[in-house]
């Protein structure tokens, strides 16, 4: 795998521990049904996934997440 591929890996990694970080303390932080504060966690972790694929002008950043997060 040549290093280009190797270190986009490790940016969408990155990406998405951040975001299921983020999300899980946004979990912690509401106090509502657990089913409402999944809802709020998740959107929460999917806005932290559409602004990395801003940042980096990439729509491709936020497939993974169509796999991962359901």
């Amino acid at each position: 795998m040549d290093k280009q591929r190797v270190l986009s890996f490790l940016i969408i990694t990155i990406v998405y521990m951040l975001a299921t970080l983020i999300g899980v303390f946004a979990y912690t932080l509401f106090s509502f049904h657990f089913t409402i504060n999944l809802l709020l966690a998740d959107i929460i972790a999917t806005i932290v996934v559409f602004i990395f694929s801003l940042i980096f002008k990439n729509a491709s950043t936020y497939d993974p997440y169509w796999s991962i997060q359901p």
